[in-house]
């Protein structure tokens, strides 16, 4: 997410991105006029459940950062891949990409600043240790809910806060979530989802910022267990400045 790589320096607004987007592309359908939070809470385990069934999702999006001072949003394209065998994704954003998150086999996790000329890295068990420290980015924990999709691991990511179904479209719902990372919370104030419930797909996705900005992905078209090629998550970082992540 380049519009936030400076002031937050951390993953955990790209892993938190990642990992929504992982277990978020299949909803169920839900029919009552007006929903009670176990009649959302059912919605958001049908919907992980089924989820859980795609081996691969390669999605296009687009990005809008909304600021106080501007008007116009700032908007920029973007891809995402992922490979739910080994948990593997890639993330990226620009055209051509000017920054790029990758989670490999192996566990670790890549984070390029290709405009900067720099990356940085973190093996399996850094991400690990700093979540047992409580300065994990909620990352390995993301992954574990893209894995065991469940309401309760679910719910020790995020508080379900509120829920709307659209008048016009009853199959269109949204959810507000609030995030439990208390690093996170105190960036982030809520993350709002837009979903289809009638065909699963995710409408858009919204950060709602402490500092008054939004950060909102709008998936634009994906695809579900389309192959997808084994050097997506490999970068050539040839003539960077390749730093061990803190």
């Amino acid at each position: 997410m380049p519009l936030l790589r400076k002031p937050l320096g951390s993953t955990a607004l790209i892993a938190a991105l990642a990992g929504v987007l992982t277990i978020l592309f299949h909803a169920p359908a839900t029919h009552a006029a007006t929903p009670s939070e176990s009649d959302a809470k059912a919605a958001l385990q049908q919907w992980m459940t089924a989820s859980s069934k795609a081996k691969t999702v390669t999605a296009d999006f687009e990005q809008l950062r909304n600021l106080r001072n501007v008007k116009r949003a700032l908007r920029k394209p973007g891809k995402l891949w992922i490979v739910r065998e080994g948990g593997k994704f890639r993330w990226q954003i620009g055209e051509p990409p000017t920054l790029i998150a990758v989670r490999g086999a192996d566990g670790g996790m890549m984070v390029v600043d290709v405009s900067d000329k720099e990356a940085q890295t973190w093996t399996k068990e850094a991400l690990l240790e700093k979540e047992k420290e409580g300065k994990g980015q909620g990352f390995s924990s993301m992954m574990e809910a893209m894995h065991t999709p469940s309401l309760a691991v679910f719910e020790q990511r995020f508080e379900l806060k509120d829920w709307r179904i659209d008048p016009s479209n009853p199959t269109w719902w949204e959810f507000d979530l609030a995030f439990r990372d208390r690093r996170t919370s105190l960036v982030v104030r809520q993350l709002q989802l837009a979903v289809n419930t009638q065909d699963g797909a995710l409408r858009s996705m919204t950060l709602h910022m402490r500092d008054g900005s939004s950060l909102s992905t709008v998936i634009r078209g994906y695809a579900l267990n389309k192959p997808v090629p084994a050097d997506t998550f490999k970068v050539d970082t040839t003539g960077y400045e390749v730093k061990q992540g803190e």
